[in-house]
């Protein structure tokens, strides 16, 4: 049985995740093999409450996603804990089992009778979690957003890392604009080691809220790694990043082919951490 360190500050909500049996493995996207000690396999995953493009809420499809990346840390956007549109399930706590990934929740709102969030999973116990509030940056008639941070402690050849989980507005640029600097200022004052950003910024390559964001921290992926819609992906709107000082190595990058689990296609970076390089 896996259990988590709660460690939580003002708005932050935080779930602890029990390990459990595991979904049969779907064929991985890429080689897992065994990893070096200084490397870390990182996914993002849009996973719209677990409803894919059949319009079916299956969360063990979700998993088995995921379990085929082989994936070391996951970023989560758009999940249901306790909704009933979801079968108040809480899908946090689910999909940590069905994983055996210990895992953090973050509440962006009030839902369908439960909470709706973004969640973070991860293979190595989570030391603390917090939500950085961006609420008052987009106005009182904006769509509320929030980032969720997990503190994962680090290892003999890891630094320890923040990783947050950020899913920006979907309409309006002026509103994305403002949430990037607050995202950015918040996290340019971690005092962390090393920082990684994974999540949806509802921004194309070459726009002025995916410019703002990149002004200082590297994309892992490239521009024409299509994410959305999953069934006929012809946009990237989904990003994995780290700040420009920090010395990680991108490895590799993909868009894994699934086409039918969510509206998004989860994609992942292999990332090796490179100090005097």
């Amino acid at each position: 049985m896996r259990t988590c360190l709660r460690n939580l500050s003002g708005l932050a909500v935080a779930a602890c995740l029990l390990g459990g049996a595991l979904p049969a493995r779907a064929e991985a996207p890429a080689e897992p093999g065994a990893r070096e000690t200084n490397q870390l396999r990182v996914l993002n995953y849009n996973i719209r409450h677990g409803r894919g493009m059949d319009d079916e809420i299956d969360l063990e499809r979700i998993a088995g996603v995921i379990n085929a990346a082989d994936a070391d840390i996951v970023a989560l956007q758009e999940v249901d804990v306790g909704v009933r549109r979801s079968g108040e399930v809480d899908q946090v706590a689910e999909l940590g089992r069905l994983t055996d990934m210990y895992g953090v929740f973050g509440k962006h709102r009030d839902f369908g009778g439960g909470d709706y969030g973004q969640a973070l999973l991860s293979r190595r116990p989570i030391e603390s979690v917090e939500v950085i509030d961006l609420h008052g940056t987009t106005g009182e008639d904006a769509d509320y957003r929030v980032a969720v941070a997990a503190h994962i402690p680090g290892t003999e050849d890891l630094p320890g890392i923040l990783f947050v989980s950020m899913h920006l507005h979907h309409q309006a640029e002026e509103h994305r604009l403002l949430q990037v600097r607050e995202l950015k200022r918040v996290l340019g004052e971690a005092e962390q080691e090393a920082v990684i950003l994974a999540g949806d910024l509802n921004a194309r390559p070459g726009s002025e809220t995916a410019n703002k964001m990149l002004d200082g921290w590297i994309d892992t992926t490239p521009d024409d790694a299509m994410t959305f819609p999953a069934d006929e992906p012809n946009r990237k709107i989904d990003y994995i990043l780290f700040p420009e000082e920090h010395p990680w190595r991108v490895l590799r990058s993909e868009v894994i082919d699934e086409p039918m689990a969510s509206d998004h296609r989860p994609l992942y970076v292999d990332l090796e951490w490179s100090p005097g390089r």
